[in-house]
């Protein structure tokens, strides 16, 4: 008996990378599969039958049962024959998995409303369509077996950001919401609703460095298995990043902020002056080793490292918030920088992470952009990160650094600059 057998599944995007995997996957487990896949190119241009049918072929070939639809998510008529196909089929409908996508990245100053609009129509629209259409099926099978899924996919992107990825982060963080709402007023009928945050190496991220080869597709499915099976019977309302081997929780948290006695408003100078406060969240209790000192030591030596001119109209405050560790202000302000250990001042840029991870990327021991791409660390802003990286000379700063006793001046690797370099 396989985990999901009798079940049926609507995969949308399965044509190839990780829809393709979700649908190879859950059928070796059992599953009946809806294969859907447009068969269009990164951007979304084009249409070809040949990926979707290949996928079915597989599986049948495998012993398993799957049927193809080259149908655009984009188009709610075509939604609904999705859903019609596999009520015809298999006479049932036990979970829809919204995988299909595409990408037109550009910064927001150069992107045309065709860009937006492509984006948002495949993604956060072509989500709503295929829930929308699948809803009467869900609640008829969910009727008889107690539970159905709907799994969502969202991003990185759109739960943190990601630099030239407007479009795309906008219609991510809009999955996000539709599902957690989705989650909420589904519950009742024993439908959950769960989103999925996938890095893989795949055609729509080859070009991008910061992803490793070894971060797979198939690594990403056993998630999708979980959900759809009956193990996950109440797990509802979660954003489950999966990166490699690694599998997370995005959660969205609210401090507890600063109330003000009396009646009286705040005043924006009076808002300004506790910003700090305002935005803070509440931290453990510093540590008092050699690590934590080596935190401070570290961004103490950042002005040592600033590119005068490089940058001169750039006004920055990055504010590095280190669980376990002392935080960081650095701020650059009339072509100087200065730097704080605390919270100083309004944030155009927060980045989260904690003691260990900051120490071992100062020792060399973990990569910068891994630490940020299984979210280790996280900013809010990476454009801010990027003009950092033009305006500080990281070579100096560790050099200067290590002269200072933080290692040897001869050592192979510098080990701020393998930090912040990348």
């Amino acid at each position: 008996m396989g985990l999901l057998d009798d079940k049926v599944i609507l995969i949308t995007g399965a044509g190839n990378g990780i829809g393709r995997a979700h649908a190879l996957t859950c059928a070796g487990l059992g599953a009946r599969i809806v294969v859907n896949d447009l068969g269009g190119s990164r951007d979304g241009g084009g249409s070809d039958d040949a990926a979707a049918s290949k996928v079915v072929a597989e599986i049948a070939a495998a012993g398993g049962e799957a049927i193809p639809n080259f149908d655009s998510v984009t188009d709610p008529n075509g939604c609904a024959k999705m859903v019609q196909s596999a009520m015809d089929t298999w006479g049932r409908l036990d979970a829809v998995v919204n995988n299909a996508g595409i990408l037109r990245d550009v910064t927001f100053k150069k992107m045309t409303d065709a860009q937006w609009d492509a984006v948002l129509a495949v993604h956060l629209n072509g989500t709503k369509n295929i829930c929308q259409a699948a809803l009467p099926a869900l609640f008829k099978t969910a009727e008889t077996t107690g539970h159905c899924a709907i799994i969502n996919t969202t991003s990185y992107s759109g739960m943190i950001g990601n630099f030239g990825q407007s479009n795309y982060a906008a219609a991510k963080a809009g999955i996000y919401g539709f599902t957690r709402v989705l989650s909420m007023e589904l519950r009742k009928y024993g439908i959950t609703a769960n989103c999925l945050a996938p890095i893989a190496k795949t055609r729509m991220t080859e070009e991008i460095d910061m992803v490793e080869d070894e971060w797979t597709a198939e690594q990403i499915s056993p998630v999708v298995q979980y959900l759809a099976s009956d193990l996950s019977k109440g797990v509802t309302g979660k954003v489950f990043g999966i990166q490699g081997q690694r599998i997370h929780l995005y959660e969205v948290q609210v401090n507890d902020g600063v109330e003000k006695e009396g009646t009286d408003f705040w005043t924006p100078e009076e808002i300004a002056d506790r910003i700090g406060d305002i935005t803070s969240f509440a931290q453990p209790e510093a540590a008092t080793g050699d690590d934590d000192d080596l935190v401070s030591q570290v961004f103490s030596f950042f002005p040592s490292g600033y590119k005068s001119g490089k940058m001169p109209d750039w006004t920055a405050n990055i504010q590095w918030i280190v669980k376990g560790g002392t935080d960081q202000t650095v701020m650059v302000s009339d072509d100087t920088c200065t730097v704080a250990s605390g919270l100083s001042g309004a944030a155009t840029c927060t980045v989260k992470t904690d003691k260990d991870t900051l120490v071992a990327m100062f020792k060399g021991e973990l990569d910068s952009t891994k630490a940020f791409m299984t979210g280790k660390a996280t900013a809010d802003n990476m454009g801010d990160l990027m003009k950092m990286a033009q305006v500080f000379d990281f070579d100096a700063i560790g050099k200067a650094f290590m002269a200072a006793g933080g290692g040897a001046e001869d050592a192979a690797t510098n080990p701020v600059d393998e930090a912040f370099s990348h």
